[in-house]
């Protein structure tokens, strides 16, 4: 913050040194009305980039909550395909043991665990 210079009244106007008003508690300090308005203008361009800081960790704070919600939501999303794959393919495992020779829907059955499980049906 910019210097202001500062003036004291005893009987007569003098420079306020930080030593004078230390000698002279109850005198009168005054600065000019150029310094007063230009520190004043510091002083709320100041509060203004501290409203708009935290105007801005708000927002922040609301997107990292909405993403977080978002996460949750889709591994709720993912965990619930994950279960629902374990138990068809658990499914497939069964129909396949009894089903297993001559038909073509089969064979693509079993294909398709061989990729989606990344070994042999045998493994499966």
């Amino acid at each position: 913050m910019s210097e202001v210079k500062r003036y004291g009244h005893i009987g007569y106007l003098v420079n306020a040194s930080d030593k004078l008003i230390e000698l002279y508690p109850d005198m009168t300090v005054y600065v000019k009305a150029a310094d007063l308005d230009r520190v004043t203008a510091e002083r709320d361009a100041a509060l203004e980039n501290v409203e708009s800081a935290e105007a801005s960790a708000q927002t922040l704070h609301e997107v990292i909550s909405r993403l977080k919600a978002e996460r949750d939501a889709l591994q709720a999303l993912l965990t619930a395909a994950d279960e629902l794959a374990d138990v068809l393919t658990q499914l497939l495992r069964e129909g396949l043991e009894e089903y297993k020779d001559g038909d073509d829907w089969i064979e693509r059955v079993i294909a398709a665990l061989k990729t989606a499980e990344g070994g042999s049906y045998e493994a499966i």
